[in-house]
C-alpha cells in the first residue's frame, strides 16, 4: 500500500509542477502584453489613454482565446 500511495503522490507532484510551470509562463506572457499595451498607450493623448488601454487588454484576451481554440485540436494529433 505504501508503494501505491507513493506512486499516486509522485504523479500528483509532477502534475502540480507542470501546472505551476504553465501558470508561470502565463504570468510572464500577461506581463509582456501589459508592457506592449502601455507602450502603445504612452503616445496617445491623456483623454483617450484609458480607452486605448481597455481596448488593448480586450484585444489581448480575445486573441489569446482564439489562438487557444485554434491550437487545441492539434493536441489530439498523435504524429505531432
Amino acid at each position: 500500500m505504501v508503494i501505491f500511495t507513493g506512486l499516486i503522490y509522485g504523479k500528483l507532484r509532477s502534475q502540480l509542477a507542470a501546472l505551476g510551470q504553465v501558470i508561470a509562463i502565463d504570468l510572464v506572457l500577461a506581463g509582456d502584453n501589459a508592457i506592449v499595451v502601455g507602450i502603445a498607450a504612452a503616445g496617445v493623448p491623456l483623454e483617450q489613454r484609458r480607452k486605448v488601454i481597455f481596448r488593448g487588454i480586450g484585444a489581448a484576451i480575445v486573441l489569446r482565446d482564439r489562438l487557444n481554440r485554434w491550437q487545441q485540436p492539434t493536441l489530439y494529433v498523435r504524429a505531432l
